[in-house]
């Protein structure tokens, strides 16, 4: 069960992955404005809308994700396999992506 839940898991992040090179981030924030619009007209002291635009959830999710990285070079070191070697690649990937788009963040408001 839990091999199909990473299955999964890496499916959406590959799908995400695709999309964050294809669409440009412009079109993606105007799409997660459309989605996230009338839930956050209903309650803009939401706690998910007071942590709009902030720059401490980039190094959060660096971590988180260098964590997962950290954890899957380890069972590839006792137990290699091909599938955990390419989500390893595609977490990175999401890093470097994340990366990206805290600097962009970071130089527009400086």
């Amino acid at each position: 069960m839990a091999l199909i839940l990473k299955g999964v898991d890496g499916l959406l992040e590959l799908v995400g992955g695709v999309l964050l090179l294809v669409v440009s981030p412009d079109t993606i924030n105007r799409w997660a404005q459309r989605v996230t619009q009338h839930e956050l007209t209903e309650d803009p002291r939401d706690f998910v809308a007071l942590m709009r635009r902030e720059r401490w959830a980039y190094p959060v999710a660096f971590v988180f994700l260098g964590g997962f990285v950290v954890y899957q070079l380890y069972r590839l070191t006792y137990d290699p396999s091909i599938g955990l070697a390419l989500l390893t690649a595609f977490d990175v990937l999401i890093i470097w992506l994340t990366w990206r788009e805290y600097r962009r963040t970071r130089d527009q408001s400086a």
